[in-house]
């Protein structure tokens, strides 16, 4: 069942015999063991029976050290989260508030940069896109993937504008802070060359046998060394995992300041409302006021300057009146009467006997009752 391709490829290496044992972690492929011999050679079944047990147990030992590495890793990211949670300010402006803790972020994942694009608004630290470059890459990551984390290490073969940005980087970790909107938390790299060395030229072309019209494999395994231009280190699988927990926290602190802002909008609008009827309860007690002013005593023979007297007079008791409750002991109903008495002048004040017991109103009422007063002494 093995392919006459691999076949030929083994014997081009002077190989004679092969076994292969599949390393398994979290149901997939995560390596191999290649087992090559020179000469012809029959396994027994006991020594595959143990290969496949060595297979087995080493998968499992990758598991555990990998959960083992992820357990400590986010336990570390959860408590220094905890305590930006905890620090966050619900006040001021989110993108100010998000911005100030940037560093703080920037420690959870090794990065040469970070950059937070909220609302439009656009800050980072250390090496990263200038705003319009950053709002470029914010929209392209929202129009191509969907709303969990988003990380490449080659930056500019996905995303050509990237190859004329001066600041150089080359891999982005891109965590949404939203459901809905292209808000972004980003992490930056910068290029990191690398030297890879090849069991013979992989990009070598394949040749085909004219006569049989079969592919041939290569026949040359001289060591080749590549040169990695253009690409960052690769993010790993706990980076990852840092991001989309950093991705549950943010987006719970966005949506607790959210429910913040809208309260306040809330409680201003109701205070808004308190104002405006309260306004509006003024303008008509002033209306009610000058009604009361000018309609009484007018007729259409009356002379003007009658009128304009009468009018005066009760401006004047309405002046009096606010005078009175100005002062904490003038909204008495006895000192109402003695003062409109007073500014009438001449003898009234001795034809007028006053009795009854000391009553004090408040300033709606004694403004009425001045009004009244002045009419009676008139």
């Amino acid at each position: 069942s093995v392919s006459p391709i691999h076949i030929e490829y083994l014997k081009n290496m002077g190989v004679g015999a092969s076994m292969s044992i599949s390393i398994i972690v979290g149901g997939e492929l995560w390596g191999l063991i290649a087992c090559h011999h020179r000469t012809a050679r029959t396994v027994p079944a006991h020594l595959r029976a143990a290969a496949e047990l060595v297979g087995q147990v080493f998968s499992l030992q990758i598991q555990t050290v990998e959960g083992i590495e992820a357990y400590v890793t986010m336990r570390a990211a959860r408590a220094l989260l905890d305590r930006i949670v905890s620090e966050f300010p619900l006040q001021g402006d989110l993108v100010d508030n998000l911005a100030a803790r940037l560093d703080q972020l920037a420690s959870f994942v090794p990065c040469d940069g970070a950059g937070l694009w909220l609302d439009g608004v656009w800050r980072c630290t250390g090496i990263a896109p200038n705003a319009a470059e950053a709002a470029l890459l914010a929209r392209f990551i929202h129009m191509q993937h969907d709303r969990g984390v988003h990380a490449t290490h080659q930056l500019a073969s996905e995303f050509t504008p990237a190859n004329t940005w001066s600041c150089g980087i080359k891999g982005v970790l891109a965590v949404p802070l939203s459901h809905t909107d292209d808000d972004w938390l980003f992490f930056f790299r910068r290029e990191a060359a690398q030297a890879i060395d090849w069991g013979g030229d992989p990009r070598k072309p394949v040749v085909d046998d004219d006569a049989s019209g079969r592919l041939s494999p290569r026949k040359s395994f001289a060591a080749w060394r590549e040169e990695v231009r253009g690409q960052s280190l690769p993010w790993t699988s706990r980076e990852r995992l840092i991001g989309d927990t950093l991705r549950i926290y943010l987006l719970d602190i966005i949506v607790r300041f959210s429910e913040v802002i809208m309260e306040e909008r809330r409680q201003a609008e109701q205070r808004q409302r308190l104002m405006t009827s309260e306004l509006n309860h003024q303008v008509k007690t002033t209306l009610e006021l000058i009604q009361s002013l000018l309609l009484p005593g007018y007729e259409e023979d009356s002379r003007v300057q009658a009128f304009v007297r009468t009018l005066e007079g009760r401006i004047g008791a309405i002046a009096l009146a606010h005078d009175s409750i100005s002062v904490s002991t003038g909204s008495d109903v006895r000192g109402l009467i003695e003062r409109a008495l007073a500014q009438r002048g001449g003898t009234l004040s001795s034809q007028i006997e006053l009795n009854g017991p000391d009553l004090r109103l408040d300033a709606k009422a004694y403004t009425v009752l001045a009004l009244v007063v002045h009419e009676l002494v008139s």
